[in-house]
């Protein structure tokens, strides 16, 4: 079972909600966190979810598989949020080629002043609870320097694979809330060219198993990093130990192919492996790194979505002759005529 958020009065077939995060939800139908317990049949719980906008929520659920809008469905009841207690404020055109940057916290309402607190970035299917992401380097807490309610964390650092979306997470001890404003996240783009290397983030992908697939992964100043490079298939969040549905080791990188805005990678799927929608989680590496960086920082790095199937022969090109009537023969194995195309 899984649990998407929507905005209140929202359709269950649309996007997930932004504003609630920790349902692992990186896709219009892919909400990769499991409930964290159940009993009996009858009741199901998903912790650890937080909220980074003020507004009115709805749920829907999806029993499995979860491959379109009319596989979930609306929950009875709403989640009303109010404003959070901080607001944040960074740079608006972060990249992976940025160095360095400032975030200023702002007290909101009565509470801590935001002096002594600390500060986490979380990827935004993670919730606040979560550690803060190891590609960021924040050096100490925010500290203030005035009377305002207001605190600076300055010279937070960057490492490779930052490119995507952030929740902003100001703490008091184990005390998490995400912080607002006038958007709901720390935005990291991919840059163009030289600058810091980083995986372009929500990319696509169909596979099959027992098949040769050739895996095309984009990205920014990747030449340095193709070759130890790695990426797998999970059943879940990207973290530091995910569960792989397909290792690493099943993807070999294509070096003659691997070019500064690209890593290919090459692989057969072996049977066993069920059908479905997985993450795409990676782990970059520079060639001249010692040891093994990727089994100490983890498989963090959320690359995109795989949509895997064992019956249909993909990546198959068609011609139309419009506007007169056409056929289209899908080829495959064990197809049905219930199955449909779109």
């Amino acid at each position: 079972m899984r649990l998407k958020p929507v905005a209140d009065g929202g359709s269950c077939a649309g996007e997930p909600a932004p504003g609630v995060v920790g349902t692992g939800c990186v896709g219009e139908h892919l909400c990769v966190k499991e409930p964290t317990r159940g009993e009996g049949g009858t009741f199901v719980e998903w912790a650890g979810l937080s909220a980074t906008a003020a507004g009115t929520y709805s749920f829907c659920v999806c029993l499995g598989p979860c491959l379109s809008g009319r596989h979930w469905t609306s929950v009875p009841g709403v989640l009303t949020v109010g404003a959070s207690p901080f607001t944040f404020s960074a740079p608006t055109d972060l990249t992976t080629a940025s160095t360095t940057f400032t975030v200023t916290l702002t007290r909101t309402s009565a509470g801590p002043t935001p002096t002594g607190w600390t500060l986490k970035l979380v990827p935004t299917w993670r919730s606040c609870t979560a550690a803060s992401d190891p590609r960021f380097t924040i050096p100490g807490g925010p500290t203030s320097t005035t009377a305002a309610p207001t605190a600076t964390c300055a010279g937070v650092a960057m490492a490779a694979g930052t490119a995507q979306e952030y929740v902003v997470c100001a703490c008091v001890g184990e005390a998490c809330v995400p912080a607002g404003g006038d958007r709901d996240f720390l935005i990291v783009g991919a840059e163009e060219g030289p600058g810091a290397p980083g995986w372009d983030p929500a990319q696509r992908w169909s596979m099959r198993v027992e098949a040769l697939e050739r895996v095309v992964v984009r990205g920014s100043s990747l030449g340095s990093y193709a070759a130890r490079s790695r990426i797998g298939l999970v059943d879940g969040p990207c973290e530091a130990s995910p569960a792989f549905v397909a290792d690493t080791a099943l993807f070999t990188v294509d070096s003659d192919a691997s070019n500064a805005t690209q890593v290919v990678f090459t692989t057969v799927l072996p049977t066993g492996i069920q059908a479905g929608v997985y993450a795409v989680c990676g782990c970059l590496v520079a060639d001249d790194a010692g040891g093994n960086p990727c089994l100490t920082r983890g498989y963090i790095d959320h690359v995109g979505v795989a949509t895997l199937t064992a019956r249909i022969e993909l990546h198959r090109d068609y011609v139309f002759d419009l506007p007169s009537n056409q056929s289209l023969d899908i080829r495959g194995r064990d197809l049905s005529l219930r199955d449909r195309i779109m």
